[in-house]
């Protein structure tokens, strides 16, 4: 008896309660449900500027610089054996982007006709990281020429 009267005189207390419970639950359950554009994850080749691809690398050390990058830097791209000295510069000032889906695999934004020299290269490929504030000029190859030795032989 007592509770039903003390049920009486709280009654717009528990409308409240109950119309507020009811409004948290339909809002967590909408929300969970609608797709917004900001939920959605950015497909990266939207947003490739024109004139640009997107050259995947395979890099060797690429877990020093999953270690020291987050989502992009920039980098300089070395191709051959750098333990033998073998190692040359293919590429500098490359802008180094970590996949969305695969965090341990990378690709490089350089202009269209540069990646057909980088895809031209054997690897293994190797990145050295770059200060991203520096500006030194776009994306370069830099063709090395291979010194030819000459020898001479005298004849008495």
């Amino acid at each position: 008896m007592k509770y039903k009267q003390q049920l009486k005189n709280n009654i717009h207390l528990v409308i409240a309660f109950t119309i507020l419970i009811s409004v948290a639950l339909v809002s967590a359950y909408t929300r969970d449900n609608k797709d917004t554009p900001l939920d959605r994850p950015m497909e990266i080749d939207t947003i490739i500027p024109k004139g640009y691809v997107l050259v995947p690398l395979e890099l060797e050390n690429k877990d020093a610089i999953s270690s020291v990058i987050q989502n992009f830097g920039v980098i300089d791209l070395f191709s051959g054996n750098p333990e033998n000295g073998r190692a040359r510069k293919i590429a500098t000032r490359l802008k180094l982007i970590r996949a969305p889906y695969n965090p341990h695999l990378f690709a490089a934004l350089v202009k269209e006709n540069l990646s057909e020299r980088i895809m031209k290269e054997s690897g293994p490929f190797f990145a050295v990281i770059q200060n991203k504030a520096e500006i030194e000029g776009e994306n370069s190859i830099e063709v090395t020429k291979t010194k030819r030795s000459i020898s001479i032989e005298y004849q008495k």
